[in-house]
């Protein structure tokens, strides 16, 4: 017999050794049919081994257990049965840990559900609120862009009268105006010869050319034109509108300063200006002028058409 047999305590009850079970292990385990049972039978049993030496290890021998008729059971038996016994109080213990926090989380979910359903609600009515003042501030915008829009169709109309009766105000220079242009002076030779003289005819070529540049409103020495201005020969001397004008003749036209000049230049009204002053020492000036201030007409009478 050997030292670990030894070892081995003999149940007092049975008078047989403490490990005689497993005899029967070895038993089912080499007539088993199935290679892999008797594996794992193996490795149980293996697994027992060891634990009943670490616990003669610690405590010498096994502990005995105490069966309810008062016997005490020693060996496998007692170390199974505190296996058993510890693993019900485990489970015990977690199933009481799971359902304490259960409880709990329960009980905090119950006492903020009136809470949470108060704060749906006010943030429910909040939303409905915001909502409404949007639409409101919508049809508002509404109701102003529609009133923008009747506004500046009517500010349409009017303007585009005040225009039309701006331009044949103009026209008819029956109205005083002001507005950026040029001031042309012309003056007769010194020289006593005809040549040097500008004529009735010299004086409509330049007003045509004039209107033909762009010009707005024309003056010659004050006398505002108009469409029906005649500009004639009355013995030695010019008239405008039947008045009487001698030189220097200042022309105070409105238009477009900075390009009237270049385009008046090539206008027949230009070249004649030009020539008399190349060829007869005509005086001829031109500057532009930020402000240009015409009289209204004096002369004007309106024509209309009358039913037969």
């Amino acid at each position: 017999m050997t030292d670990e047999e030894d070892q081995v305590p003999i149940d007092p009850t049975s008078g047989r050794r403490a490990d005689w079970t497993m005899d029967l292990l070895r038993e089912i385990r080499e007539q088993a049919v199935d290679p892999s049972y008797a594996a794992v039978t193996q490795a149980e049993t293996r697994a027992a081994q060891a634990e009943r030496r670490h616990d003669q290890d610690d405590h010498g021998k096994p502990a005995p257990h105490t069966q309810e008729n008062g016997s005490t059971v020693s060996g496998p038996a007692a170390l199974d049965r505190r296996r058993r016994r510890r693993l019900h109080v485990g489970t015990i213990a977690v199933l009481l840990i799971a359902g304490l926090g259960l409880g709990t989380a329960w009980r905090t979910t119950a006492l903020q559900q009136p809470v949470t359903a108060a704060e749906r609600g006010d943030l429910v009515r909040r939303v409905e609120a915001a909502q409404a003042h949007q639409a409101d501030q919508q049809r508002q915008i509404s109701e102003l862009e529609g009133e923008v829009h009747r506004m500046r169709v009517r500010a349409g109309t009017w303007s585009a009268a005040a225009d039309h009766q701006s331009k044949h105000a103009d026209a008819a220079a029956v109205s005083r105006v002001s507005g950026p242009g040029v001031k042309i002076t012309v003056d007769d030779s010194k020289a006593s010869s005809e040549e040097g003289r500008l004529t009735d005819t010299d004086l409509r070529r330049v007003v045509n050319g004039l209107w033909g540049s762009g010009a707005e409103a024309i003056a010659i020495n004050d006398r505002r034109l108009s469409s029906k201005t005649a500009i004639r020969t009355a013995g030695s001397a010019i008239t405008v509108n039947y008045a009487s004008i001698s030189a220097p003749y200042v022309i105070k036209v409105i238009g477009p300063a900075q390009t009237l000049p270049g385009q008046f230049a090539q206008t027949d009204g230009g070249t004649i200006l030009q020539y008399h002053s190349d060829n007869f020492r005509v005086r001829y000036q031109m500057e532009t002028l930020d402000a240009v201030t015409l009289p209204e007409s004096h002369n004007v009478s309106v024509s209309y058409s009358e039913p037969r």
